[in-house]
């Protein structure tokens, strides 16, 4: 619950729209950490689609810019990074679902302190 409420204290920094619970999220997102690991090749490379989604979208909302002035919400670590630290978080925490862990990991890669 906590880190829920950082990552929301994040996006209503960001976007209040995106702070609400009242959104609704499709897709690969929506699935458990557990379920993606357990998936295909093919399932998961899907879900890597929506998570690449995920983070263009905020580089797109996100104000903050890398060391060459594009806004990039992978805090200039680049995808492929950003996709390795999902997968490890998901092992740990195999019941939270992409978008959670997504949005965490953007919080972790670009430190933002929600408080």
């Amino acid at each position: 619950m906590i880190k829920k409420i950082a990552v929301t204290a994040v996006l209503a920094a960001v976007s209040p729209a995106l702070a609400s619970d009242n959104f609704e999220i499709f897709g690969p997102g929506t699935q458990t950490c557990g379920q993606y690991l357990a998936s295909s090749e093919h399932d998961q490379l899907l879900a890597e689609y929506w998570i690449s989604g995920f983070f263009s979208g905020v580089s797109l909302a996100e104000p903050t810019q890398n060391q060459t002035g594009m806004h990039d919400a992978t805090g200039g670590k680049g995808l492929t990074s950003v996709l390795k630290i999902i997968k490890a978080i998901c092992q740990g925490e195999p019941q939270e679902t992409l978008e959670e862990i997504s949005g965490r990991v953007w919080v972790l890669v670009t430190r933002k302190n929600p408080q």
